[in-house]
């Protein structure tokens, strides 16, 4: 299951990659920027169709370092064993999205120092080729592509969580402390001094006539912030839940809807509260799972004669929740889906539901227990 507003764009070693929308704005901006100033100042003997051309192959080098940069994260994340459940890329560069946090902070380290490690080195790669290509165009083309991926491992080297660089700074205190929690407060906390500081300088340039300049740095401030302290109490929720599964919350038995069923009959007799996800077959052999985020791709007119065999995710073909499912990755998966419950299923058979707001209760009581020790007990 996809974010919305975003592309599928294929798979690359088994990793889902994907495009958000907002991606076509800065496609449209870079080309615009590039043919419409940059290259019309530096180089004005150029024919239009050239600059345009030279436009388009400076965008399409950023896409593709930044793509680089993602991948080098996927790849050394599966050298170390973490599972990457999504590359996505975003307004402002891109997320390669891990399903549990590192266990090591060496793993953190690497993880984290591979992705402007590889922007650094494509950047020296397209330095070194506009040296050694003889036609100007492209070799001006390359330097612009060249610097424009030096900056983005440079600034990715930031040491402010979550950028790359706060998360190798996380990942140094937690070698020093043994606390990964505390290390992640501590380089979240910088992230947010850092993106202050970016504040106030894009006002500085704004109020000194940079306008453009200023309102992008004052927006990657805003996403730098907010981000920072996401991270922060998404990796405090993981923390807390860690160890425990999804055994330890779920009710026993659940129902089964029939594969034959058809939609309008299932939204009517089954999904009358909330948005749960359904097991498909019989109690003792499940053959797949549906929620309402299926149903409401298939057209509203053909729900009489839809059937449930045809909208339903077939078991093996996504996630599946067991017994000794995490939390966490119950919890997310509950999330980004915005669902309500969920089967749980051993094998083929289904053995329990688990519910959201049972969750969440025992999401409060562990962090009260954490807050208050003392009551562990009482």
């Amino acid at each position: 299951m996809f974010k919305r507003g975003t592309i599928r764009l294929g798979k690359i070693q088994g990793v889902p990659v994907t495009v958000h929308y907002s991606w076509l704005f800065v496609i449209i901006l870079f080309i615009w920027t590039f043919g419409a100033n940059l290259f019309p100042g530096l180089f004005p003997e150029w024919s239009e169709s050239l600059t345009w051309g030279m436009s388009v192959v400076v965008t399409v080098l950023f896409v593709g370092s930044v793509f680089v940069h993602e991948l080098a994260h996927t790849l050394v994340a599966s050298r170390k064993g973490l599972v990457v459940k999504e590359i996505t890329l975003y307004l402002f560069g891109g997320l390669s999205q891990l399903e549990q946090e590192p266990k090591k902070p060496g793993d953190d380290f690497w993880v984290a120092f591979a992705g402007p490690a590889a922007s650094l080195i494509l950047g020296g790669v397209f330095m070194l080729l506009g040296f050694l290509l003889p036609w100007e165009p492209l070799a001006a083309a390359l330097g612009i592509a060249a610097s424009l991926s030096l900056t983005l491992g440079a600034f990715n080297l930031l040491p402010g969580f979550p950028l790359d660089g706060g998360r190798v700074l996380r990942a140094a205190i937690w070698a020093a402390k043994g606390d990964r929690e505390l290390a992640t407060r501590w380089a979240s906390r910088v992230g947010e001094f850092i993106a202050m500081g970016m504040m106030l300088l894009g006002i500085v340039f704004i109020v000194t006539g940079q306008w453009i300049d200023g309102f992008w740095l004052m927006g990657l401030s805003a996403i730098l912030s907010r981000s920072s302290r996401t991270a922060r109490a998404r990796s405090s929720l993981e923390t807390l839940l860690e160890g425990h599964s999804v055994l330890e919350v779920m009710e026993d038995g659940g129902v089964a809807v029939p594969p034959q069923l058809t939609l309008d009959v299932l939204i009517e007799q089954y999904m009358y509260q909330g948005s749960p996800e359904f097991a498909v077959g019989r109690i003792d052999e499940v053959i797949g799972s549906i929620n309402v985020n299926q149903i409401q791709q298939v057209p509203h007119a053909t729900w009489k004669t839809s059937r449930v065999k045809d909208v339903m995710t077939e078991l093996g073909g996504g996630t599946i929740i067991a017994p000794e499912t995490s939390l966490w990755q119950a919890l997310q998966y509950l999330a980004q889906n915005n669902l309500s419950g969920l089967p749980v299923i051993q094998e083929t058979r289904l053995v329990g539901t688990l519910d959201r707001e049972r969750l969440l209760r025992m999401l409060n009581r562990l962090q009260i227990t954490r807050e208050f020790p003392s009551m562990e007990n009482e």
